[in-house]
């Protein structure tokens, strides 16, 4: 992971922290996070970080295109579902 994802993924984990903390004051909840719920935001962004980044070289990179072919098809679902579920989670979280 480059430095520069690492420190998006470090940025958009606090945000995401930050929202769930906000929306589950505004729903008068408990604010106070288990250490599994934030392993899993920290965890569930970086899914989406990651398989935001792998989407953005699937398409714009001739080179990934050509090695993989018609396989591709396959990564780019791959990375959209890890996507869905990694976004259900944070969702999960926050109705928690």
């Amino acid at each position: 992971m480059s430095q520069g994802l690492l420190i998006l993924w470090t940025v958009f984990t606090i945000v995401v922290i930050l929202t769930v903390l906000i929306l589950r004051k505004r729903q008068q909840k408990s604010v106070n996070l288990e250490l599994a719920q934030l392993i899993s935001l920290a965890l569930s962004t970086l899914g989406i970080v990651s398989s935001t980044h792998l989407l953005y070289k699937a398409f714009t990179l001739r080179d990934f295109q050509e090695i993989l072919g018609a396989d591709i098809v396959t990564l780019v679902i791959g990375a959209v579902a890890v996507i869905w579920v990694s976004a259900k989670e944070v969702v999960k979280i926050v109705l928690e």
